[in-house]
């Protein structure tokens, strides 16, 4: 039997509150996993942004197009550029 999955029995049944507290850090952890740049090229080349999770796409795509771009909400408009002289 795997050591995690160990732990998750003991901690469920023993402590619950330290149980939640293991399974909260996990999950944090997990969503905080910030993609490498490579990570992100590799991603795009392959066209695998559909095996990505919610986290992972937001990251690529943030990567590929900016993230003024993505928090804009007129993405379908054209804009006109005003030059300084």
């Amino acid at each position: 039997m795997s050591v995690y999955i160990m732990k998750f029995l003991i901690l469920r049944i023993k402590k619950p509150k330290a149980f939640f507290n293991y399974i909260h850090t996990k999950t944090k952890n997990m969503k905080q996993n910030k993609l490498t740049e490579e990570q992100m090229i590799s991603i795009l080349e392959n066209n695998q942004i559909d095996q990505c999770s919610e986290d992972q796409r937001r990251q690529v795509m943030n990567f590929a197009f900016g993230e003024e771009f993505m928090a804009s909400n007129d993405k379908g408009t054209l804009k006109q550029e005003r030059e300084i002289v």
